[in-house]
């Protein structure tokens, strides 16, 4: 909105911003001299002022402060417009307010300009500064080039109509926003409902009940468990006789005495299980649990991927904005714990507490901060995964986590969390179920998604229909801004004292007097 480019109702007019407002910087007061802030005037940065146009003041400053620095304090009704760190926002002063050098003020009269219709309007407009922000360390734009933005003038009546219609409108997105998101939260809150009653045994019948039904016998989780760790030792027995070639150790059997089965859990304080279920510690019913290279690798522009925490997003691995590793590179770290589809992987640092099944062959490796999972042969991986992320596994990670900056779960931690196991063919049923609640929930949250962004951009649709004179219609009564515009100009010009106490340098076009701006 740099230039006069669509179409505005005839009793518009278009001004650059220097024409109507005196455009006033800011600075900030030394933080070396406590006492310059220790006033009762509000001293804002660009952090202080929200998306929404809100500013929520969290210093103040002293008159000394005042004095002593390039900072200006403005009136109530003047708005703040962010032209650096945070450029873009916009806010109004609800009370007198100075503020820092990442900020310029409009200071107008209400005699001519709506506050709140300023506020709405420079909120879309600067939005161009985004583009055309020059700076190297610090995107900013001139006072120069704030000047000559051109602003979109109707009469006075005509903009606390837009501002009345435009506040209406919004108030009903904001309350259809609130819904959708109360929507998302139920929905988060629904699965987490889902996974506790699936572990619960309560999400689908179970496998003793059905097998009463009909009259059949059924293995239960705690044959299933004897299965895993009698296929767990001939793992290890395996591993050990390829490791010494088999023909020595097989003249003696001594050396089967070294295995060291893993302890089951500590029962004490677990929940009731089902008929035919059982509680196993994660080291009993995995083949290995491992994480990744605890050594950064060299990254190459193209190759293999390498995924981080941030890539467990929405409980599935994304390959999106990840670095890369050669072949080679790919091949040594891939040689210590193979990743497989099948397997899990755990966020163990920082987002703790979220498992993905690898759904894909696409080879990549990972950083330590997750843990790798490689269920049992005789395990739903599907189910583990669930389990994992169930909140019956979720409470057990908040109180194993340790750390301050980032939260850890460590892998001794995580071998020791007790998992409740179901009879195999359960464990399968229950994972289906809980796929077709969640893709039935998938669609639902995709739906709130779209509606959110949909919102987003009516809100978009309506400040543009507004500054375009298309929201509210023309009162052939209301004086033409092109009058509003030359009495505002004859204002400007006039003499006036300067906007800043301290500043002897007279304002050309200061349209409120010192005692105004300093009050």
């Amino acid at each position: 909105m740099t230039g006069d480019n669509g179409a505005i109702p005839r009793n518009w007019a278009v001004a650059r911003v220097q024409e109507l407002f005196d455009v006033v910087g800011g600075g900030t007061p030394s933080t070396e001299v406590a006492e310059y802030w220790q006033g009762t005037t509000p001293w804002i940065s660009s952090a202080d002022i929200d998306e929404r146009h809100r500013i929520t003041p969290r210093r103040s400053i002293s008159e000394q402060g005042i004095k002593n620095s390039a900072t200006s304090r403005v009136p109530a009704g003047s708005v703040i417009v962010v032209t650096r760190v945070g450029l873009g926002k916009v806010g109004i002063a609800e009370t007198p307010i100075c503020f820092s050098q990442d900020s310029q003020a409009l200071v107008f009269s209400q005699e001519f300009l709506s506050p709140k219709y300023v506020l709405l309007y420079m909120g879309t407009a600067v939005q161009v500064f985004k583009h055309i922000s020059r700076g190297t360390t610090i995107s900013g734009v001139t006072k120069k080039q704030l000047h000559e933005l051109q602003f979109r003038l109707p009469p006075l009546a005509e903009q606390k109509r837009i501002v009345e219609e435009i506040e209406k409108q919004f108030t009903r997105l904001d309350a259809a926003v609130v819904a959708l998101k109360r929507v998302q939260a139920n929905l988060k809150r629904y699965r987490a409902a889902v996974l506790k009653t699936a572990c619960e045994g309560r999400l689908v019948p179970t496998e003793a009940e059905l097998a009463r039904r009909e009259g059949r016998p059924y293995e239960p989780a705690s044959a299933l468990l004897e299965r895993i760790l009698t296929d767990r030792r001939a793992r290890w027995e395996a591993k050990q006789l390829s490791k010494s070639g088999g023909l020595q150790l097989s003249l003696n059997n001594n050396w089967k005495a070294g295995y060291s089965a893993p302890k089951g859990p500590a029962t004490k304080g677990l929940a009731q299980l089902p008929d035919g279920w059982e509680w196993a510690r994660l080291d009993q019913i995995s083949n290995r649990v491992t994480d990744g290279t605890h050594q950064p690798p060299q990254f190459e522009p193209s190759g293999i991927p390498f995924v981080f925490v941030q890539h467990i997003v929405g409980g599935k691995l994304t390959f999106e904005g990840t670095k890369f590793i050669s072949e080679s590179t790919y091949a040594t770290l891939n040689d210590r714990c193979p990743v497989k589809r099948g397997d899990i992987l755990y966020s163990a640092v920082g987002s703790y507490g979220v498992a993905v099944r690898v759904n894909t062959d696409q080879p990549f490796s990972f950083q330590r901060h997750i843990a790798h999972i490689k269920p049992s042969d005789f395990l739903s991986s599907e189910y583990l995964a669930d389990c994992l992320n169930s909140p019956v596994c979720l409470a057990q990670a908040h109180r194993c986590a340790r750390g301050v900056a980032q939260k850890t779960v460590t892998l001794g931690n995580l071998c020791n969390f007790s998992i409740p196991v179901p009879p195999a063919l359960e464990q399968q049923r229950i994972a289906i179920e809980i796929e077709r609640r969640f893709s039935f929930l998938d669609k639902i949250e995709l739906s709130v998604r779209e509606n959110l962004t949909r919102s987003n951009h009516l809100r978009q649709t309506i400040l543009n229909r507004a500054f375009a004179g298309k929201l509210v219609s023309q009162d052939p009564n209301d004086e033409p801004a092109s009058a509003l515009l030359e009495r505002i100009r004859g204002t400007a010009i006039s003499d006036r004292a300067p906007v800043r106490a301290k500043s002897n340098k007279p304002s050309r076009r200061a349209p409120v007097s010192k005692e105004t701006v300093n009050a």
